[in-house]
Order: structure tokens, then sequence, then C-alpha cells
């Protein structure tokens, strides 16, 4: 099918920060079976200008959006990602039935002709490489340009953290969740809170510079979950307990979009232990748990740096591994080959397979800090058996980090928190290129 949008008045663009941004909003159907689909795109342009990454080296995610100019074998913007529908597809529920989800993918306004790809990473193959399952014309050839996205409500939206302009830093955005009119103070305040906890923890303290931090205030009908809410989070999405989820992306979307942001953290006015974290979409975390810390930087560690879950426990909802292969997150290994990913932090005299009282530990899974810290190689990084919801067939860099659970005073082991650090550089190191010269095709193709 084709999306007719217009030129931009400009044919060169010189600077990124006058780059609109177009969102494509679009159904994303499959499971038990059925052909993967992507129906009803509606195509809309947002407020502001564009501020993240325009190419992603990275590639964390289990779909990946590609942008192509006419007649060119190379991608001008390319950007990975997850959503719910992804989430979901990983689960048992995907193949006993069939699904629909709201997604989208948002990139920079064209200044020609384009081809939009979207790929999906193959799971089950070595190597997990992408294969295309859709695309759709984008012309730039009309005098319209496509409609402004509908505002959901009135927000509020303050900085909590300013270092700089959007496009040299990474944005994140805090948004209201189940807080009514009379409790937009209360939200607030909860955001200062969630910042400061965040940059409690390293890596983040250490490049609390990078990050421009702002809070958006949406007012609910009802206090706090389950009613009638801004953005409709079910404390348990997807019948798993305790998974907190939106289904309803465009109305997210239609909130975020009245500020800058790389990162969304939803913010639930609950104490209770629900939350979630998508790689490219979204976390929500409850504001007022007491774990809120763990919860923040564990699940910003899924949605920001595409990291896995080094626990091993059965996790009700997820699929057993029937099928090892070598998956693509950078803190989890199968450890085939003798090959290991993160080899170049790991010891001469250090043992792999790691060596720990995995059985000990299952026997009891409240197995307190300083057992652990007690063990030999707890402050090494080697390949531990147990991770990536297998008990046995998957291995992590660390004995105790941040992604294997709570221990009150856990840290990131060295390798996710060089992922998170990639990340980071990836969002304010194209700043420093911004004086170079670029093609006229390209000239948008720049953060």
């Amino acid at each position: 099918m084709r999306i007719l949008l217009s030129l931009i008045v400009m044919a060169f663009i010189s600077s990124a920060s006058a780059t609109p941004i177009w969102r494509l909003d679009f159904i994303h159907t499959g499971g038990h079976g059925a052909k993967e689909g992507f129906t009803e795109p509606a195509l809309v342009r947002e407020p502001g200008q564009w501020s993240s990454p325009w190419i992603d080296h990275l590639l964390r995610g289990d779909y990946k959006v590609e942008l192509f100019a006419k007649g060119q074998p190379s991608a001008w913007f390319s950007q990975s990602y997850n959503s719910v529908y992804s989430d979901w597809a990983r689960g048992v529920a995907a193949k006993a039935q069939t699904g629909q989800f709201q997604e989208s993918v948002r990139f920079p306004a064209p200044t020609e002709d384009a081809t939009l790809v979207i790929s999906a990473r193959q799971l089950d193959k070595p190597g997990q490489p992408f294969v295309p399952v859709w695309q759709t014309e984008i012309l730039a050839a009309t005098s319209s340009e496509p409609p402004m996205a509908q505002a959901f409500a009135p927000v509020v939206v303050r900085d909590l953290l300013q270092n700089g302009q959007p496009q040299q830093k990474l944005d994140l955005l805090f948004i209201a969740e189940g807080f009514t009119d009379g409790e937009q103070d209360k939200f607030f305040t909860a955001a200062q809170k969630a910042m400061q906890a965040l940059f409690s923890a390293e890596p983040y303290q250490s490049y609390q510079h990078a990050f421009n931090v702002r809070a958006l205030f949406v007012a609910s009908n009802d206090s706090g979950l389950g009613g009638d809410t801004a953005l409709k989070v079910n404390p348990n999405a997807l019948g798993m307990a305790r998974y907190a989820l939106t289904l309803e992306n465009q109305r997210l979307r239609n909130i975020a979009m009245h500020a800058p942001y790389d990162n969304i953290v939803i913010l639930t006015n609950s104490a209770k232990y629900s939350a979630s974290g998508i790689f490219g979409a979204y976390t929500v975390v409850p504001a007022f748990e007491p774990r809120l810390r763990f919860l923040l930087v564990h699940e910003l560690g899924h949605h920001l740096a595409g990291l896995a879950d080094e626990y091993f426990h059965d996790t009700p909802g997820y699929a057993q591994v029937t099928q090892v292969i070598e998956p693509h997150e950078p803190n989890v290994t199968a450890l085939q080959d003798g090959k290991l990913k993160w080899a170049k932090w790991v010891k001469a005299d250090t043992p792999i397979p790691t060596p720990w009282p995995r059985e000990r530990f299952m026997q009891s899974m409240q197995s307190d800090q300083r057992w652990l810290e007690s063990q030999p190689f707890a402050n090494e990084v080697g390949a531990f058996v147990g991770a990536n919801y297998s008990p046995t067939q998957f291995y992590r860099p660390a004995l105790n980090c941040l992604m294997f659970r709570d221990g009150g005073h856990n840290t990131f082991c060295p390798v996710c928190s060089a992922a998170i650090l990639e990340v980071i550089n990836a969002a304010t190191s194209d700043a420093l290129s911004q004086d170079k010269p670029r093609p006229a095709a390209h000239a948008a193709a720049m953060r």
C-alpha cells in the first residue's frame, strides 16, 4: 500500500533541530500459526523536532524499522525495538491463540520518497538474523502533510534535570498514571524521587550529565490502578501476575509527544509490586513500592539497554526453552562452541563455566546478599549457569547483578554497565559530528 506524504519545504536540512517527527501507527497481528500482519496503518506527525539517533548500530531489539531512499541499498534511518506484541509473541499465549496489538514506529520526516521496511528477528535461527516482514511506500510528492496526532488531554510538563539540547542528550520522560487532578503535586514529587533513585545507581550516577529528565502530568479520573486512568495500565497484563502494561499505545504516544523523549517511564500511583520494561517501548514502575530503586533500574535495563533477565526460576507466561540458540542480548549466553561474548572482562584464571552453588541457592531463592557475596568468584566476571528463565541452558556474566535479583545494594555487573553506557553514548555522540558535510539526499540523516 502507499501512504502519501508531502515534501518538507527545505530540500536540504542542515540542522537536525529542524526535522519534524512522523509516526506510523498500526495494528500488529499474529500468533497461533497465523501469518504475521501489519494492518490499519495511519501516518501522523507529532509536535516538536526529532532528537533521537538516526542509525541504530547496537540492534538490541526483536524488530527493526528502516527507511530507504528510492533505489538505495543502505538505510538512512534505522531503529530496533521491542513492543507489547513482541513480548507477547515470546510467551505461551501466542502458541495457543492469535492476538492483535497497537504499535507505532517514529522516525524523522523524510526529504524524499522512501520505503519503510520492518524486519523481524528470527529467534529460532542461529545468529537470530533480521528478515523483512512488511514494507510500505512513503511518498513525499503531494501538497499535504500528514495530519497532526490528536492530543489526548491537557498535560503539564516540568523539567527535572536539564543538561543540554535534546539532540545532544538522552531524554528520559516520566509520565503520570493513576494520579487525579488533585494529585498533581504528589506525582511531581514522586517523579523527583524516582529520578534521584535512578541516579543513585551506577552507571547512571556517573553519567547524569548525559541526561535530560522531564515529568509529564496527565490527569486520571480515578486514583490508583484498575479504574478509569489515563493510560489504562493493567497491573496483571497478558494474564501474568505483577506484569504492568498498557495496551493503549496510541493513547500513550499522543500523551508523550508533548515532550522530547528517548525513553518513557510510566510512574503509577501504586505501592504494589507490578512493573515492566520493554526495549524501545516503555517502562512501568510503581511510584510508592519500597523497592522502587531496584524496579526502576532493573526495568530500565530492559527498556533502555535491551538487557535480558538473568534470573532462572519459572516465569508463568513465558515459553520454556526447547531449542537453545545463542541469544542476541548482550548479558546472556548459551556458551556454545566455547565462545563467550564478554570474554574481555574475564580474568585468565577464572574457569568457564564458573562454579557456584546453584542447587543450594535454588533451595532458598531468598538466600541473603551476604551469603552470595561470600562465594568464590562473587566479584568476578565469568559464566554462571542459570539465566534467561532457564536454570541450565543459559549463563549470566556475574553472580549477583541487578538484572539477576534485588539484594538490597546490588550493582550492575561490568557487562551490563557497558551495555547501558553504549546506549548513552549512542544517544549523545552524534552531536560531535554536527558540522561535518552531508550529501543533500541525506541531510537529515544526522540526529
